[in-house]
């Protein structure tokens, strides 16, 4: 990751832990974020999520992916989403 996407990344996430819980968190339509077709948050998922944080967690990385483009955000998220679920 360069210098500049780092530094949109913290604009954005507190470290790089809320960024990969952002790209697994329960509402969050990953999917329609990387395509830009969604606003980021899927309401039927969300309802899992009772202190609406897939709600904040879309809206981050919306801000991200206007603050990236397309292909780097679809970097970020694919690496991160699956660092996650390794760890």
């Amino acid at each position: 990751m360069d210098r500049e996407t780092l530094f949109f990344v913290t604009d954005c996430f507190a470290n790089l832990r809320e960024l990969a819980m952002a790209c697994t968190e329960p509402g969050v339509d990953l999917q329609g974020l990387l395509e830009g077709s969604s606003d980021g948050f899927d309401g039927a998922q969300g309802l899992l999520s009772s202190s609406g944080e897939g709600r904040v967690a879309a809206e981050r990385l919306r801000e991200l992916r206007s603050l990236v483009g397309a292909e780097k955000f679809r970097e970020i998220t694919d690496f991160w989403a699956d660092e996650w679920v390794v760890e």
